[in-house]
């Protein structure tokens, strides 16, 4: 009898083992951009946290910003739209809302600003692109990308993936030069979307920002 309940803990121990291992190609992968603040990054300045009138039912917002991850081809298909803070994630769905007021805001000029992708892990990547809603935009509705322009694409042509495996490697921080163009001014968000190259996900942030 004590042999065959230590071949079944056993084996139940390897089989754990295989989920907790098999799986670790599927997360290994995550970043998020860190300069200006996402949203997500900004959980305490926007009232995500653990302290006393603080809201603490998100912990995937307090503690995991880099996992704001699903397939590109939601992306691509509109299936995101009003979605586009959490990538229709549930644990990050309160990412979604949007007003002119809601969240803290980091100062940026037109022309040339840094932004800084980090990375938890590094991936072999296709490209790094960056919308940013147009100006005279509703910011009390939803974030679409019909709302927003394309100001910024690093690496391949959208559509235009390389082989997996064939990408090119970034770096632990990633410090990118996007152009802000010029006749944007006051609020906005800056939706930026990291695409994979040997999965078929991406990883997505929102950044709200002050334009001056």
């Amino acid at each position: 009898m004590k042999k065959k309940t230590l071949s079944l803990c056993l084996l139940v121990l390897g089989v754990s083992g295989i989920a907790m291992f098999g799986g670790s190609k599927e997360v290994s992968a995550h970043g998020y951009v860190n300069q200006p603040a996402s949203r997500v990054v900004n959980a305490k300045a926007n009232g995500f946290g653990w302290g006393p009138g603080e809201i603490s039912s998100h912990p995937a917002i307090i503690s995991t910003p880099q996992g704001i991850e699903t397939s590109t081809s939601k992306l691509d298909s509109g299936e995101l739209n009003g979605k586009l803070a959490s990538a229709g994630l549930e644990g990050y769905s309160p990412l979604n809302v949007q007003t002119s007021n809601r969240w803290a805001k980091t100062s940026i000029n037109t022309g040339v600003n840094n932004f800084n992708w980090h990375h938890t892990a590094v991936h072999k990547t296709n490209r790094y692109r960056y919308y940013m809603t147009k100006q005279g935009w509703n910011q009390n509705e939803p974030l679409t990308l019909k709302n927003m322009d394309l100001i910024t694409v690093i690496g391949q042509p959208i559509g235009e993936n390389l082989p997996s495996g064939e990408g090119f490697t970034p770096k632990v921080d990633e410090l990118q030069k996007v152009t802000i163009p010029s006749d944007r001014s006051g609020y906005h968000v800056v939706y930026s979307v990291w695409d994979i190259n040997d999965t078929t996900n991406s990883f997505f942030q929102a950044i709200d920002v002050d334009v001056k």
